[in-house]
């Protein structure tokens, strides 16, 4: 399977590198300041159906829900790269800017781990983070579910660094079970 083209090719931007994580195990560090806005990765890898989420194939720490019938994820036999090594934060620095870009939120220092929230994208009812959340943030929710995206509106200040398809789920949701 080795030689397999991704449908989607990753990206990343210079300054990245992955080092032990107070957070869990290893995360992803920025080596230089960026700026609020700065593209720090393109996600990519091969798209699924979503059936095919828990399959033997895919490795199940990059699937990305590109729409309700549709996953972005790599294979579970290829290697990890500087995406499978970012941790959850309830405060994150970084989020989607579409389906597979993600960007600064504000401002981020050299040193800095590069962290997201998990509710930008993660939308599966069954899926939970195996260990309580260690952001230690004052707005740590401490356990992570698939349904977390459920607690966002379109209001909020974070809305906009949801993925697209969660995105138009939160403007729809109202009122819907999912």
């Amino acid at each position: 399977m080795s030689d397999l083209i991704p449908d989607i090719e990753a990206w990343f931007s210079e300054g990245l590198e992955v080092r032990q994580s107070p957070i869990h195990g290893y995360g992803l560090y920025a080596t230089i300041p960026f700026r609020a806005g700065h593209r720090i990765l393109r996600l990519g890898g091969y798209l699924f159906h979503i059936s095919e989420r828990r399959a033997n194939g895919v490795m199940p720490s990059t699937t990305t829900p590109l729409s309700e019938e549709v996953i972005l994820a790599e294979l579970a036999t290829g290697c990890k790269d500087y995406s499978d090594h970012i941790n959850h934060s309830c405060d994150p620095n970084i989020g989607f800017t579409d389906a597979i870009s993600i960007v600064t939120i504000r401002d981020v220092g050299a040193g800095e781990e590069l962290v997201t929230d998990y509710a930008f994208w993660e939308c599966d009812a069954a899926w939970r983070l195996r260990i309580p959340c260690n952001c230690n943030t004052p707005v740590c929710r401490r356990n992570i579910t698939g349904e977390d995206w459920k607690a966002f509106r379109a209001a909020d200040p974070l809305y906009r660094y949801f993925s697209p398809f969660l995105r138009r789920r939160i403007l729809t949701a109202k009122g819907k079970e999912f």
